[in-house]
């Protein structure tokens, strides 16, 4: 049970670390911490905004990712896992993730995630080349837009649903080898 969540947990990584891929090929200017932050400037009509994809790229909405935004999730077995952005500097985004059981935090722990991905990006296209399609999913009443992101890896297919609409990561929901097991179930934005 431990290794088929750790296999589970790692390519739940990985397919987080694949929506880094598709903004890595496009110089994107990493969010600027609060303190800092300039007036807004319309983006060019060509381009996408931060964070949302553009062609066949996965969307990367850690790139917009702001103080205070979280995301939680259920996975298979019950356990749940809230992810919170506890600080953001031009360079990564610290995230503080606690895991729960039965609604107690088990473990806690953060984890700078780099903005600048052009090495991991290419770490993670030798490991598995991502397939792209589009479509909706739908949670708390809310249909989204989604990218769905496909990897084949280790013999084990996962894909995910991932939306610009959702702090965080943009994970509306994982499923591995046809099972669901991570599952958005509530979000909310920093004001």
């Amino acid at each position: 049970m431990k290794t088929m969540l750790r296999i589970t947990l790692g390519l739940i990584i990985l397919v987080a670390l694949v929506a880094f891929v598709g903004c890595a090929a496009e110089e994107t200017k990493p969010p600027t911490p609060a303190a800092k932050k300039p007036a807004a400037k319309p983006a060019p009509a060509e381009k996408a905004p931060a964070g949302e994809a553009e062609g066949d790229e996965a969307p990367n909405p850690i790139l917009k990712a702001k103080v205070g935004d979280w995301a939680m999730y259920e996975m298979k077995g019950g356990m749940k896992m809230k992810y919170e952005v506890t600080q953001v500097t031009e360079e990564a985004v610290t995230l503080k993730t606690d895991t729960m059981m039965n609604d107690k935090v088990v473990s806690s722990t953060e984890t700078e995630i780099p903005l600048k991905v052009k090495e991991v990006a290419e770490k993670v296209e030798e490991v598995a080349k991502p397939k792209m399609s589009k479509g909706k999913a739908t949670v708390k009443d809310k249909e989204l837009e989604c990218t769905i992101v496909e990897v084949e890896a280790a013999g084990m297919v996962t894909k995910s649903w991932i939306s610009c609409e959702i702090p965080v990561n943009g994970i509306v929901k994982t499923e591995t080898n046809g099972d669901v097991t991570m599952q958005l179930v509530d979000w909310g934005k920093a004001e």
